[in-house]
């Protein structure tokens, strides 16, 4: 678009022969400076500031910088002008990571990014959004090169908890679009989920733990490219219920883990670790523990499309005349203490939204997955499988057990 704003210049021209280029000095001043650059995606919609030139260095003192939503005010070394390299040392109120984005540039076999600056310095950013996340309180020194932008050390407040590591952002025509390191501490999963466009209360607790991500570029969609790992932990939370819950435990027909659900369960421990992979999540290791039940899941979630495969195991603590005789199992696992305990498990497959949740005889689970799940759910145990008459106390030294009734 047009430039327009004030400039006022105070500037000497040294030229010393007709075949080399002229030294500049002097001073110029911007007031409501508006204009686009040859390397930033966004125009600049306000600049005020001062500049110092010195042959081929500048000093910048930027009083405001308005870019995109983005804001900026700070100091700025042009080390060298010819070559385009900075330091800096900049403040910002408000950052929309997209805002600062380089140009793209057209060339034959498609588009590409490109930065034609270098340098390094320190930015501190008050409020922001980055990707999908709001953040607070962040610092950073940053390191521009022709081929990336990259945060390290980084450190940032988001979902009331501390994240820190690094980030590099690729501008250059590479296959890596972006790649994290991160570690959680204490990241609230409310305000976390609520950015991501969760409104209803489903998760609270503290979440902990490393996390790398990384994204390829060219991919449709984008989730598609995603790859990483995480180990995660959240304790001392509480689970409310959803639509999956909901479902699972509408089978089994608890009464009081289902009112329980409705004012959010307490629970000690949330944990897992988690591959991802052309953006599919897998996991062999989550766990749920709380005074009310444990749950182990085993499986994977596609989230490029939007589906679930999962196997779960549930260990509710109550009493084995609590949970109703109808639920369609042709295999549990019984516990031995005084108030046995059952564990049930479920097959969980189809859209995320709405995934069809079958109960799994013990015998059609997988002698790996089992172990998992006896890991998780320890109690003394043995497995009926299938159970086709009840138990009695001579033959089992366990509660009275009923059969399940018959399907229809």
């Amino acid at each position: 678009f047009d430039s327009t704003g004030a400039l006022a210049l105070n500037l000497n021209l040294t030229q010393k022969s007709k075949n080399r280029g002229g030294r500049i000095t002097g001073e110029a001043r911007i007031e409501g400076g508006r204009f686009s650059t040859s390397f930033m995606s966004r125009d600049i919609s306000r600049l005020d500031g001062v500049i110092t030139f010195n042959g081929d260095t500048a000093k910048a003192n930027i009083e405001a910088l308005q870019l995109g939503r983005s804001s900026f005010s700070g100091k700025l070394d042009i080390t060298s002008i010819s070559e385009r390299t900075v330091t800096f040392n900049l403040t910002s109120p408000y950052l929309d990571l997209s805002d600062i984005a380089v140009k793209k540039r057209i060339r034959k076999g498609g588009d590409f990014l490109i930065n034609t600056v270098s340098g390094k310095g320190t930015l501190t950013v008050k409020e922001g959004q980055f990707f999908f996340l709001k953040v607070s309180s962040c610092d950073s020194e940053l390191l521009l090169t022709h081929e990336k932008m990259h945060f390290s050390p980084i450190s940032c407040i988001i979902g009331d908890g501390r994240v820190s590591g690094e980030v590099e952002y690729f501008t250059a025509n590479l296959p890596t679009l972006f790649s994290l390191s991160l570690n959680l501490d204490n990241v609230e999963w409310e305000s976390f989920l609520r950015d991501l466009g969760v409104k209803r209360k489903t998760l609270t607790g503290k979440l902990s733990g490393p996390l790398q991500l990384s994204g390829r570029r060219w991919m449709l969609p984008v989730t598609k490219g995603f790859d990483g790992k995480a180990t995660l932990t959240s304790k001392s939370g509480k689970l409310w219920r959803f639509k999956l819950v909901g479902t699972i435990f509408s089978i089994v027909n608890i009464i009081s883990i289902d009112e329980a659900l409705k004012s959010g369960v307490p629970y000690k421990l949330l944990s897992g670790d988690f591959e991802l992979k052309d953006g599919i999540v897998t996991t062999d290791t989550i766990i749920f523990d709380s005074d009310s039940m444990k749950a182990s899941a085993v499986g994977s979630v596609d989230i490029v499309n939007g589906t679930i495969d999962t196997t779960l195991g549930v260990q509710p603590f109550v009493t084995i005349d609590k949970i109703l005789t109808s639920i369609p199992f042709a295999g549990w696992i019984i516990g031995g203490d005084e108030k046995s305990s059952v564990k049930m498990y479920y097959d969980i497959k189809g859209p995320l939204k709405k995934p069809d949740v079958t109960p799994l005889p013990v015998k059609s689970i997988g002698k790996s997955v089992l172990g998992i799940f006896e890991r998780v759910l320890v109690t003394p145990v043995r497995i009926v499988e299938p159970i086709v008459k009840p138990f009695s106390k001579e033959q089992s030294g366990e509660e009275d057990v009923p059969a399940p009734a018959p399907q229809p």
